[in-house]
């Protein structure tokens, strides 16, 4: 029996070229530290501050590597839908989380909803990381953060 060890397979899967410095973002920062307190089936109770940080584009990368591995071979196909979600989430919290303490690793591939108390966390401080400086357009309304004008399509086609 092989034991899932996260912390190596994303060493394994980390090992490509070091990303630049990351720009940071002006109203919610790149790392930010949450707590999470657990009580273990076991009955030991757990305490740890967690460190979040957003994944660059090598990070991102990486992630998807680390799913790859985890679905080992399997197909997405072959999955059912909260066994896709659990991998995506695992591979998350592998690659986002500055240090993954032991007993996070070791409860969070048992117990899905630790799993998914963090994981939330992670998708939440993703999304205010892009999604928080959105500045006021008019009347109050939020201002998309891309805009693309191509006027080659505003063009009317010749008959």
């Amino acid at each position: 029996m092989t034991t899932l060890n996260l912390r190596e397979m994303k060493e394994e899967a980390a090992k490509v070229e070091p990303a630049p410095a990351p720009l940071k973002s002006e109203l919610t920062p790149r790392e930010i530290t949450f707590q999470v307190s657990y009580d273990a089936p076991d009955g030991q109770s757990h305490t740890a501050d967690l460190t979040s940080k957003i994944l660059d584009g090598e990070g991102r990368n990486l992630r998807t590597r680390l799913v790859i591995k985890l679905r080992n071979g399997m197909t997405v196909e072959s999955l059912g839908n909260d066994e896709v979600a659990r991998i995506s989430a695992l591979a998350n919290i592998a690659t986002q989380l500055v240090l993954l303490p032991d007993w996070v690793e070791y409860w969070a591939k048992q117990d899905n909803e630790l799993l998914a108390y963090i994981n939330a966390v992670l998708l939440e401080h993703e999304y205010r990381y892009f999604r928080g400086n959105n500045t006021a357009g008019e009347e109050g309304a939020g201002k998309p953060r891309v805009r693309v004008v191509a006027d080659v399509f505003k063009q009317k086609p010749s008959p």
